[in-house]
């Protein structure tokens, strides 16, 4: 190219989450990895690296065992390089160091088993970046990686310097780093293979300069209208193939990694210490959405000025714990988990140590473009992970099934600061069930897990404002208007484009946490359409506030008393209340009892709602919006709509086929129903789309106190398998 020898870089990265459903990894199989294969094998030139994350190499070695062995040949002959990686796609920097290196280098193991070759690079997952992670990456004995330009731009360098290599250290661990220019991100495979080519040739200046697409391997066919563009497109050559073609062409050499490290081993390259960070648009989705709306007019702002606009930052990928109460609740049971599984010495660990990493893969932590968090199915498969582990720990500490025909077991209760909030939350752990309470969120349960089935029953996700949610009116009328004309394939961080026009009505939100015994003072006037759009009046100050509490365990029982002295606000009057719960959970029993004690200390008559709201996960739900079977009161009347309001009953039930087990609520003093379900809207690489994110059954009473008297109900939730009821 003009003199100057220029190579380029291919790195395809493929994944797909543990836990995705089998016609995903199926479709997405069919149309980005296998021709992608088929391709490279037509075109003998064309040299390239390839990353598949430990959880879709299970799934090729258990459904495609024939792909990996066309991967396998291509590896001999020298024209794909394999990349390794943290086995099952965690964000490395938030894992506990031993999950670090320990699944780097059993994944290394795994990819010489297969390809009879020892990987030198790593996929970092989302390139998200800390410069911690040298160390234990160096120590697991790998060489280089992949980071983008805008974290290279975070330590003062230019596009300009984007096409040669660097060298990182942490504690005297070196570590090579290859920039990824994002304008490559955005011509790969969008635009024409002549326009790549014009880049490169006005971007290039120095000899031996090397030019590095590291990104994602659905893009190459499975993301919207790619599929034609790589690989049919008028019954001529796709886009790979050109591209190939006009490279050798003008004389761009394509390499792998290895071996253009290989050649430049006596180039210059320069030191270089990277904030943390990630690529550009990573950056942006962590920000908190008040703020990333004053972001995208920056960066609107400065789009003409491309030599200022490299020094726009957004946030970086932890700030997803703080963005999203959902993502730290995972987060901090992953910790936990990992604390107990690295204290095992019995022959479960290994098994424990792969249930454990499981649930570190990082799709269900985070939301951007993709659904990520928003996808219930992959929270569910998270848990179920974490929490099989947890069982294969606890089995070794106590030496007991956690079977549900197994009758003896143990319940333990720790006050830990489970969330990091400097304050201690309630953790009980029994044979059967674990319960975390937190004291200064209202007393509230936000974890309960059904160890029998491997389920949180509370894995829920608020409804809470996202910034793309303004786009949603204007890119309906865009779609219309698109349809007038053909537009250009765009890439997956362009395109946005609602799939149900009566979306819109779906955009509510929540102003607490969905998570359970939440306890509401209600107007009288309050229906269930006001719970459901969370548009209602609270009456007291005891939602999101801090309760005492006292821990009482015995042999067979541990019992939490939660104390709140609150008011309640009544036509203008401030009234005094005692409100007393208590939360009692028995040993090797799927059950919690929920007792209230209220009392008015004030001077003043009042009548009102009294509730507690309980929110389920949407895994419970068979048929995408409510449950198979409901009942009241036994078998007396049964129903199976969406939402209901049902007045004056003692017994519900809510039967999940799908899972063949029943959670039913008991109460002496009858009680009052509303029930419903509560959707999300968010964005995909689809575009817009309706999530169910909980099922909520709050259950209340019409409570009426004069000055000194007091009232109590008590409420039992049980869990049985559908076939014992």
């Amino acid at each position: 190219m003009d003199g100057m020898s220029l190579h380029f870089i291919l790195a395809v990265h493929n994944h797909q989450p543990a836990g995705n459903y089998p016609e995903v990894f199926e479709k997405i199989y069919s149309m980005a990895y296998l021709p992608f294969i088929e391709a490279l094998e037509d075109l003998p030139g064309a040299k390239v690296a390839l990353h598949y994350s430990g959880s879709l190499i299970d799934w090729f070695i258990e459904v495609h065992p024939e792909f990996l062995d066309r991967v396998r040949d291509l590896v001999r002959i020298g024209q794909v390089e394999i990349i390794s990686g943290a086995f099952y796609e965690p964000i490395l920097a938030i894992l506990p160091d031993e999950d670090k290196v320990e699944q780097i280098k059993l994944f290394s193991e795994r990819l010489k088993d297969i390809f009879s070759v020892s990987p030198t690079g790593l996929w970092l997952s989302e390139r998200a970046w800390e410069p911690h992670i040298v160390k234990p990456i160096c120590d697991a004995g790998l060489r280089y990686t992949f980071l983008d330009d805008a974290i290279f731009h975070g330590a003062g360098l230019r596009e300009k310097d984007m096409f040669q290599y660097y060298v990182t250290e942490e504690q005297g661990r070196s570590l090579v780093l290859f920039p990824i220019p994002k304008r490559l991100r955005y011509l790969i495979p969008f635009e024409e293979p002549e326009e790549t080519i014009d880049y490169l040739r006005n971007s290039v200046l120095d000899e031996n300069a090397v030019a590095v697409l590291a990104d994602d391997g659905e893009k190459f066919g499975a993301w919207p209208e790619t599929y034609d563009l790589m690989y049919k497109k008028d019954n001529e050559k796709g886009w790979l193939h050109r591209f190939a073609s006009l490279l050798e062409e003008h004389e761009v050499q394509m390499v792998t990694p290895s071996e253009y490290l290989g050649q430049s081993i006596s180039f210059p390259n320069p030191n270089v210490y990277l904030p943390t960070a990630s690529y550009s648009e990573m950056m942006e989705w962590a920000l908190p959405v008040n703020v990333s709306t004053d972001y995208g007019r920056a960066r609107e702002f400065l789009e003409e000025r491309p030599e200022y606009a490299v020094f726009l930052r957004g946030g970086y990928w932890r700030n997803f714990l703080t963005k999203y109460e959902e993502s730290t609740n995972l987060y901090r049971k992953m910790l936990l988990v990992s604390k107990k599984v690295h204290k095992m010495r019995g022959a479960l660990k290994e098994e424990a140590k792969k249930e454990l990493w499981k649930g570190q893969c990082n799709d269900a932590y985070w939301h951007g473009v993709f659904g990520g968090l928003y996808l219930s199915h992959l929270r569910a498969a998270t848990y179920q992970h974490l929490i099989r582990a947890e069982k294969m720990a606890d089995s070794e500490i106590h030496g007991l099934s956690s079977s549900p025909g197994h009758r003896t077991g143990w319940i333990e209760v720790s006050e830990t600061d489970f969330d990091g909030d400097l304050k201690n939350e309630i953790l009980v752990n029994t044979r059967v069930m674990n319960g975390y309470f937190s004291p200064v969120h209202g007393g509230t349960l936000f974890e309960w897990d059904f160890k029998p089935l491997e389920l949180n029953l509370l894995d829920t996700l608020t409804r809470r404002p996202e910034s793309y949610h303004k786009e949603l009116a204007a890119t309906q009328k865009g779609d219309e208007n698109e349809k007038e004309g053909k537009a250009k394939v765009k890439s997956i961080h362009e395109l946005l484009r609602a799939k149900d026009e009566a979306l819109r009505k779906y955009l509510r939100y929540d102003f607490y946490r969905r998570v359970s015994f939440i306890d509401h003072f209600l107007p009288l006037n309050t229906r269930l359409k006001d719970v459901k759009n969370s548009e209602f009046n609270e009456m007291g100050d005891f939602l999101n506030q801090p309760y005492g509490y006292e821990v009482e365990l015995a042999t067979d029982s541990a019992s939490i008393i939660f104390l709140r002295s609150g008011r309640l606000r009544v036509n203008g009057d401030s009234i005094p209340i005692l409100l007393r719960k208590s939360i009692t959970i028995e040993r090797d029993k799927p059950e919690i009892t929920l007792d209230y004690q209220i009392e008015n200390r004030g001077a003043q008559d009042f009548t009102l709602f009294f509730g507690t709201e309980l929110n389920l996960s949407p895994i419970l739900v068979s048929k995408g919006s409510y449950f198979s079977l409901i009942r009241y009161n036994g078998s007396q009347r049964r129903s199976s709509r969406v939402e209901g309001a049902h007045p004056g009953i003692k017994s519900l039930q809510l039967v999940s086929k799908k899972l063949d087990v029943v959670l039913s609520v008991n109460t002496i003093l009858p009680m009052n129903i509303w029930r419903f379900p509560v959707y999300t809207v968010s964005q995909s690489e689809r575009g817009f789309e309706r999530g169910l994110q909980a099922y909520c059954v709050c259950s209340y009473w019409q409570l009426g106190l004069s000055p000194g008297s007091s009232w109590g109900a008590s409420l039992k939730y049980k869990l049985s398998f559908e076939k014992n009821v």
